[in-house]
């Protein structure tokens, strides 16, 4: 099977980050602009009631609006997702700390990233299978990386009932793979979820199984995702593959010591 993940800070020096699958709009933070205007801007945010913030959020200067790969069409939709989603986690978190927390996460994309949800791609038998290949800890207080994952099928599955509510335009390219870090841009052997009759999961699915994944490939979805749609258990460090193994290797070495 394939399995997608994407590794996340969700507590620094104690400071709780935002951990929801909604992609950035925003690179106020990592692009050239000063950092007291940011942070006096997200302030004034944050003091905003929940329409006036979605209002502002996806004006014309979104992210959204800038992609390459979402027609005129399908833009409006995919605005009514992510507002809906963010509107349920303003509601369900109306402190003013989370919409500090939540909005400085939508400004922290880059200048020339494509609008998307990214994750990295692996093999695995299960989901034992897929935890074994990082080195899996206790939560811990200060410091936390938690790594979200699932299954390409069920991402998949996901996005086909999305479709069903909202027929895309077979030029949105709603999912779709780089061979590397490509910042959502498409390169010539790029691999896409293809719209005919319906959506060809498993012809989509069937083309990246053949594929050795080096940790190098970037998916990219276009769509705001539901946490629900994930696992995850938590690392010490955005640590990649091996590191079970160094681990194993390490404590056969302590108990040859111990002889």
């Amino acid at each position: 099977m394939i399995y997608i993940y994407t590794v996340r800070d969700i507590r620094i020096d104690g400071t709780n980050r935002f951990a929801y699958m909604i992609p950035k709009l925003y690179d106020y933070i990592l692009g050239d602009y000063p950092n007291e205007s940011v942070s006096l801007l997200i302030e004034r945010l944050s003091d905003y009631t929940n329409d006036e913030l979605l209002d502002w959020l996806f004006g014309p200067n979104c992210s959204i609006f800038q992609s390459e790969y979402i027609i005129p069409e399908d833009i409006l939709f995919l605005i009514q997702i992510n507002r809906t989603m963010i509107s349920q986690l303003l509601n369900s978190h109306p402190s003013r700390s989370f919409r500090k927390t939540m909005i400085t996460h939508l400004f922290q994309s880059h200048g020339n990233m494509e609008y998307g949800m990214y994750f990295s791609l692996i093999h695995a038998n299960d989901d034992v299978d897929f935890i074994s290949k990082f080195q899996r800890i206790r939560r811990v207080q200060s410091d936390q990386k938690t790594i979200y994952f699932t299954t390409l099928r069920k991402l998949c599955n996901h996005i086909r009932m999305i479709d069903s509510i909202h027929t895309f335009s077979p030029l949105t390219l709603l999912l779709y793979m780089n061979r590397t870090w490509q910042y959502g841009k498409l390169e010539e052997d790029s691999i896409y979820l293809t719209k005919s009759n319906g959506l060809d999961i498993d012809a989509f699915i069937s083309q990246l199984e053949s594929i050795p994944f080096t940790g190098k490939e970037e998916l990219i979805c276009k769509l705001p995702l539901p946490i629900e749609l994930f696992s995850f258990f938590f690392v010490d460090q955005a640590e990649r593959l091996g590191l079970s193994k160094r681990r194993k290797s390490n404590r056969r070495k302590r108990n040859t010591k111990k002889k």
